[in-house]
């Protein structure tokens, strides 16, 4: 891994968790939806680690307080895109796992 980058792209509709996995040369783009317990829960990245020998990259998007002290008490859905860059070539496989509201879930395991 050469470089790592995290962005918020703001809240997404209700429809449920998701992550989607890009491979673009040396970069690898994981794009997805992460629930928060509450209006001041907001995406952040926790992990990319490169498992050399397995050729895989995992990625752990998690959600961080931020804000007031009043947050809204509803569950929330928050977009983000990560992006991760390599020399030489990307990894055989991507795992991506959402850590929130207590639990640790695999969203997305693409190989290509």
């Amino acid at each position: 891994m050469t470089d790592r980058s995290f962005s918020r792209t703001g809240d997404a509709d209700g429809s449920g968790e998701s992550a989607s996995v890009a491979f673009d040369g040396d970069l690898v783009r994981v794009t997805g939806v992460v629930r928060g317990a509450n209006g001041c829960m907001e995406a952040s990245l926790a992990d990319a680690e490169y498992d050399r020998e397995a050729d895989e990259l995992g990625v752990r998007v998690t959600t961080v307080r931020e804000g007031g002290d009043v947050c809204t008490q509803e569950i929330v859905h928050r977009s983000y895109e990560a992006a991760v860059e390599f020399a030489g070539g990307c990894p055989m496989s991507v795992v991506v796992e959402h850590e929130s509201m207590d639990e640790v879930r695999t969203v997305a395991d693409v190989t290509r």
